[in-house]
């Protein structure tokens, strides 16, 4: 049925009307000629980008045409997991339908996507599946809405898993909310890079919120040259 792709292209464009303010806004050209970022903010961050905001602007300076979109969710639920787990499931939810909106109504352009803490999770709930132990399992978004993600960005994801080979950082150990299916995802390991350091208390399961909260301070020039160089990398047998 046409009923649904269409439904979805049209929220997609009412997304874009509804958000004139954001980095570079979309309004006069929805579809990016550079990168169209999709972002999840961390958990307590007010609405927006959120830290990650860094990021994308500088994505932004260095790659002309790039546009960006910030993942509409609750991101709370810290010291509660029942709120916790309601936040993350609408925030997968959201982000889900953020890429399959884009992706319908803009087949050429590029995508990246961006998560830190709970963010991170969504981020990597909706491209794998949602399997961490008492979890409410969820079903990875369909193969043909990730052909054109060129960059995944994750920092401190508490569902992070040791030795990953998208991994980044020193840090050891899982995250306290391990993923136990990496599958349905491991096709975009050449696109992703998930951060973690040493002592951050969510992605290692030992230490304290401090390193989780430094990745931006500390890594900001890596995250932003590998978005930008995933994204100006010459097309080959992905070519769009």
């Amino acid at each position: 049925m046409l009923f649904q792709p269409l439904l979805i292209i049209s929220l997609f464009f009412l997304h874009v009307l509804a958000h004139p303010g954001e980095l570079q806004s979309v309004l006069d050209n929805p579809c990016a000629t550079g990168v169209h970022m999709i972002v999840a903010r961390a958990t307590t961050e007010q609405p927006g980008y959120g830290a990650l905001g860094q990021v994308v602007e500088e994505v932004c300076s260095q790659v002309n045409g790039s546009t960006s979109e910030a993942v509409d969710y609750p991101a709370n639920g810290l010291f509660n997991f029942t709120k916790y787990q309601q936040s993350e499931t609408i925030g997968i939810q959201n982000m889900t339908n953020a890429l399959m909106a884009y992706t319908q109504a803009c087949p050429q352009s590029r995508i990246a996507l961006l998560g830190y803490s709970q963010g991170a999770q969504v981020t990597g709930d909706m491209l794998c599946g949602r399997t961490s132990d008492k979890f409410t399992p969820t079903d990875p978004v369909p193969a043909k809405y990730t052909g054109n993600v060129r960059a995944i960005l994750q920092l401190g994801d508490p569902s992070n898993v040791a030795d990953l080979p998208w991994h980044q950082g020193n840090g050891t150990g899982s995250g306290i909310f391990p993923r136990k299916d990496l599958t349905p995802c491991n096709g975009l390991a050449n696109v992703w890079q998930s951060w973690c350091d040493n002592q951050d208390i969510f992605c290692t399961s030992n230490g304290t919120a401090v390193a989780h909260l430094a990745y931006i301070k500390k890594h900001l020039p890596q995250l932003v040259a590998f978005i930008v160089a995933s994204v100006q990398a010459v097309p080959g047998d992905d070519e769009l």
